[in-house]
């Protein structure tokens, strides 16, 4: 049984993946708040107190997602939350041990756009405790 209520925020700039995500968590039985990624993040959080954040960056060093992500995390901004990283890949690096370190962002969990619907699926289950 999905625990019906559970707050999820999506913080994705692309309009058409933050839809599809939040459509997909909410068929899923989860409460889903969908923003872009900005400023205005850590106002949404504190309103809605998610449990677990996605969100959305390119593998880019230079990208400004990523930067704004690790001044969130650098505020504190994520403290208390899981947070999954949706990651949209650069042409140049692919393997894990790249992203992590491109990223260099703690995280509990990371997907790859095109988002694998079921690997999604199960990696919010496991974070919101449910198991697969």
């Amino acid at each position: 049984m999905f625990k019906m209520g559970y707050m999820i925020i999506i913080a994705e700039n692309d309009r058409h993946t933050r839809k599809n995500l939040g459509d997909l968590l909410s068929e899923n039985g989860y409460s889903v708040k969908a923003v872009s990624l900005n400023t205005r993040l850590k106002g949404v959080i504190k309103r809605y107190a998610p449990r677990l954040v996605v969100v959305g960056v390119t593998l880019e060093e230079e990208d400004p997602s990523l930067q704004l992500l690790r001044s969130f995390i650098e505020k504190g901004v994520f403290t208390g939350k899981k947070l999954l990283l949706v990651i949209q890949p650069s042409l140049t690096s692919t393997s894990r041990k790249k992203k992590k370190e491109v990223i260099q962002i703690e995280c509990d969990g990371f997907c790859d756009k095109p988002v694998e619907i079921m690997d999604f699926v199960a990696q919010v289950r496991s974070l919101a405790g449910e198991g697969s």
